[in-house]
């Protein structure tokens, strides 16, 4: 290879002569020299573009890196811990105790749900059209969604409960009645008994003295005998309504307070089944009373069957049905926070892989930015071996060995020829500059042969024109 570069630099192109003229090259050793430069501007230029271009892509990487990756994962990070906060408020949305209590934490939500649909429209706008940040969006949705939900059966468990508390006061009012509200009819009871009881005594007594004065007794007993048995009677369908009032009472409290639907649907059968044993006695009193006696009994009645039965009168509300509806709102609500908790994990799950994702694709950048150096590196170190060897060759296989070579070989002759050694070869090889500068000592040399000869013959001349004299 060298061979042939020593060879392509030093070729020699034998002069043509044509009429005694010598043939030259119309490109000497400038133009020569310029192209020999320009292959090492060339290269020169050849490493500013590799390091530009190389130098561009690394800024490029980085700008990649600071501008898109590491804030991506930042906002990751933040958007899984408002998920995290604003999912963590679904039980205690769930659990509230009032109206209040409920605005203030689906309000809490809602604010923290916005603030999350914030970060990740953001985060899109760095990673446009990635998969993982479309799953997190759609778990996002579905979990708001279902706490939009869990709202509305929050409110309806509260609306029922403030229904259940507006019959507590109903509730102690016919406590109240079964308590002292039957005082007046046991007490007229007691003095009938006891004006039987005297009537008994006169009639005795009545007996005894027409005995004495041997009078045979007259009298009728059978209303005296028969009155003890009615106000027996009557006294019976008293406490069989009292207890039956207490019964539906129990049924009705328990049914407020039972955390089973299943229970209340139980008491409510018992309450049902067991409602007309205090509709029998009540019918008994009003019979031996009058309908203005008995109108708070009546009442009563009345009352605990549109809290047990029907659930209309004057406002009231069914104590069992509301209670159970209040439930089923609970249970529904459970059972939107047990799935709002699952929705969760997987957009936490999502968010992490979505994390996981940019990390690896930092760690990927990172290791394209460093190959990415090396091989700008190992590039600009074989263009400056090449750079370095085309200078070395050029200078060496060009200018040393062609140039300076034959400069030197012509000097040699010229030197020569400048002892006065006319007869020594000129080295004139070749169709450039020095060529030609070869081919002017040649003339030069002929020239002054010629004239040497000429002189010498003038010598003759003179010589033998001296002898002739002589």
């Amino acid at each position: 290879m060298i061979k042939k570069v020593t060879q392509f630099f030093n070729r020699k192109n034998k002069v043509v002569e044509e009429k005694g003229e010598a043939s030259y090259s119309r490109f000497g050793i400038g133009p020569r020299l310029i192209a020999s430069f320009s292959v090492v501007a060339t290269l020169t230029v050849a490493i500013s573009i590799v390091s530009w271009f190389s130098l561009g892509t690394l800024t490029s990487s980085k700008k990649e890196l600071i501008d898109q990756k590491v804030p991506a994962i930042t906002l990751a990070m933040n958007l899984a811990n408002e998920i995290t906060t604003f999912t963590a408020a679904a039980p205690q949305l769930s659990n509230a105790k009032g109206e209040a209590e409920r605005a203030q934490s689906y309000k809490g939500i809602t604010n923290a749900a916005k603030k999350t649909s914030e970060q990740l429209k953001i985060l899109q706008q760095y990673m446009v059209g990635n998969e993982s940040l479309q799953k997190i969006d759609d778990g996002l949705v579905k979990i708001q969604n279902n706490l939009e939900r869990l709202n509305e059966q929050v409110q309806s468990r509260l609306e029922y409960a403030a229904l259940l508390n507006s019959t507590a006061p109903r509730l102690s009012v016919a406590r109240d009645i079964l308590d002292t509200g039957l005082n007046s009819f046991l007490l007229p009871l007691r003095v009938q008994v006891i004006e039987n009881s005297n009537q008994w005594g006169e009639l005795l007594e009545s007996s005894v003295d027409q005995a004495l004065t041997g009078v045979k007794p007259r009298f009728d007993t059978s209303e005296l005998s028969t009155k003890p048995s009615k106000i027996l009677r009557f006294q019976e369908e008293i406490f069989t309504f009292k207890s039956s009032g207490y019964q539906m009472l129990s049924l009705l409290t328990e049914g407020l307070q039972a955390a089973d639907i299943d229970a209340v649907k139980d008491l409510e059968s018992v309450f049902l089944s067991s409602i007309s044993s205090m509709g029998t006695p009540l019918t008994a009193i009003e019979q031996e009373t009058s309908k203005a006696r008995t109108k708070e009994l009546v009442e009563l009645f009345d009352d605990f069957l549109a809290m047990g039965v029907k659930g209309s009168k004057d406002g009231s509300v069914n104590i069992f049905k509301t209670r159970i509806m209040e439930l089923e709102a609970a249970n529904a609500a459970q059972g939107i926070v047990s799935e709002s908790r699952f929705l969760a994990g997987i957009l936490v799950k999502n968010v992490n892989s979505f994390t996981e994702e940019v990390q690896e694709s930092l760690a990927v950048a990172s290791k394209e930015s460093e190959a990415l150096s090396d091989n700008t590196r190992m590039a600009l170190i074989v263009c400056a071996v090449i750079a370095l060897i085309a200078t070395i060759a050029i200078g060496w296989l060009y200018v040393q060995r062609n140039i300076i070579r034959r400069m030197m070989l012509l000097v040699a002759s010229a030197q020569r020829l400048s002892e006065g050694d006319l007869t020594s070869s000129i080295y004139r090889d070749g169709t450039d500059e020095i060529a030609r500068l070869g081919h002017a000592l040649v003339g030069f040399r002929d020239t002054a042969r010629e004239a040497n000869e000429a002189r010498l013959e003038a010598d003759e001349q003179r010589k033998i024109r001296e002898e002739e004299k002589a």
